[in-house]
């Protein structure tokens, strides 16, 4: 009896392992051989066996530029970042001419965090190989990471001139495109990325995200349906599946697919509270009263933080923590509150229980810091903003929370570094401008402050 593809796939790569094994035992110094069983091993997941595999390889020809490049690259899926950046070196040094090496080399930058020298080196990939579409590829993603959609949507737009028959390029294309909210461009690149690769689920999820945030939901059920087909084991495309068929008022299959999704990955938050709406909203068509929902319930207090009422927002955030104690969403809120209300310590309390459940959330960090500052701690503020601009190195309000506890403890020159780091990030700021001239006053700069007071208002912010 058949098996599913992946283990039909297993059992080939298991077949081609047996083989590869063999050859070997008939010629241990195969280096070919032993190159070859290490992607078998990849493919079949066996890391640990990969990278002995792939260092045989190198052992046995050490002057072979490749094989250093294979295991720089295994190296890379294995999260050894400095001992994939060593490989890769020594791949360029042997063969410099080479522009998947200089590639690989980028891709390596960009996972260590050295996004800038990644797209150094992506640039001179670009002069050395014109006609070659993927470091324009690569440098559009790199870029879109930074938050650089205008550069990323220059780079994607080269790499579809070159590569127009590549679903990738026009997938990257659109991702730019939505990221500058040019909606309508980005489905019509999404649905040709799906047209070139129709075996592809993550185009047609894509297109299907972007007819959702058109309010097009049926459509963004037919696209998205499809992408569950082709990859049926994907919580996201499970996920805004069922959003799309809530907004198309169809809430029992809306709950089906959002059941599914969280099922395939449990700490799904929009999935749960999307599911909290479907049900709502199928409870109201069969003329019932919704249930309690600790969606409902944040989302109420939510809007009373977003008016000013942060008295009112304290009990449904209450009895939302009731509800779910382990969900960090609730006690950012009420830290939110408390801080509205002049309670700050108290406040330091629910934001530091935010980032004990989700200490990957920048925006836990952020809050936390701004509590602290508000109560004088400025160096424990400092340390929470540094630590929203490790998770989030893009974003415009990270770096300033951090130039603003610097400038609280007299750290001028500094604080100045971070505002100009955040103005190259958004240089339409204009809040920015204004911290950065009292930045500058306080360094006795006067003629830069007025410069920088200008400008501000000029973008339209008069403090």
């Amino acid at each position: 009896m058949a098996g599913t593809p992946a283990e039909e796939a297993a059992a080939r790569l298991a077949r081609r392992l047996d083989d590869l094994d063999a050859a070997i035992g008939r010629n241990p110094e195969d280096a070919a051989a032993h190159r070859d069983r290490a992607e078998t091993l990849l493919g079949l997941g066996r890391m640990e066996e990969a990278l002995e595999a792939f260092g045989r390889a190198v052992t046995l020809q050490p002057k072979r530029a490749s094989y250093h490049a294979d295991l720089g690259a295994a190296l890379l899926l294995a999260g050894a970042h400095e001992a994939a950046l060593d490989s890769i070196d020594k791949a360029a040094e042997l063969d410099p001419g080479t522009a998947d090496i200089r590639i690989d080399r980028a891709r390596v930058l960009r996972a260590m965090g050295r996004l800038d020298e990644s797209l150094e080196s992506l640039r001179e990939a670009a002069t050395r190989w014109p006609g070659d579409m993927r470091p324009w590829y690569t440098a559009a993603s790199t870029l879109y990471e930074l938050g650089r959609f205008d550069e990323a949507l220059v780079s994607a737009d080269r790499s579809v001139e070159l590569s127009p028959g590549n679903a990738e390029t026009h997938n990257m294309r659109g991702t730019a495109l939505q990221a500058l909210g040019r909606h309508g461009d980005a489905l019509a690149e999404f649905e040709e990325a799906a047209r070139l690769r129709p075996g592809d689920a993550q185009p047609r999820y894509n297109a299907g995200v972007m007819l959702f945030t058109m309010a097009r939901y049926g459509e963004a059920v037919v696209r998205l349906r499809k992408a569950a087909e082709l990859d049926p084991d994907s919580a996201d495309i499970h996920a805004c599946l069922g959003s799309s068929l809530r907004g198309a008022g169809r809430h029992a299959e809306a709950i089906e697919s959002l059941d599914r999704a969280i099922r395939l990955d449990p700490t799904d938050d929009f999935a749960r509270a999307e599911r909290e709406l479907a049900v709502n909203g199928h409870a109201l068509e069969a003329g019932r009263d919704p249930p309690d929902s600790y969606y409902a319930l944040t989302e109420t207090a939510a809007s009373l933080l977003a008016t000013g009422r942060p008295a009112e927002a304290i009990e449904p955030l209450r009895r939302a923590i009731e509800l779910e104690p382990g969900r960090a969403r609730a006690h950012s809120g009420m830290g939110e509150a408390l801080m509205g209300m002049g309670r700050g310590a108290e406040s330091v309390e629910s934001f530091e229980r935010a980032v004990g459940l989700e200490p990957a959330n920048h925006l836990w960090h952020h809050r936390l810091g701004t509590a602290l500052g508000r109560l004088g701690r400025h160096e424990d503020a400092l340390a929470a903003f540094r630590r929203a601009v490790a998770l989030a190195p893009g974003l415009v309000h990270t770096r300033t929370g951090v130039a603003h506890a610097l400038s609280s403890l007299g750290r001028h020159a500094e604080a100045l570094d971070e505002y100009d780091r955040a103005l190259e990030l958004n240089p339409a700021d204009p809040s920015t401008h204004t911290s950065r001239a009292r930045a500058l006053e306080a360094l006795g700069r006067p003629a830069e402050a007025k410069e920088a007071y200008r400008r501000a208002v000029e973008i339209g912010h008069v403090d």
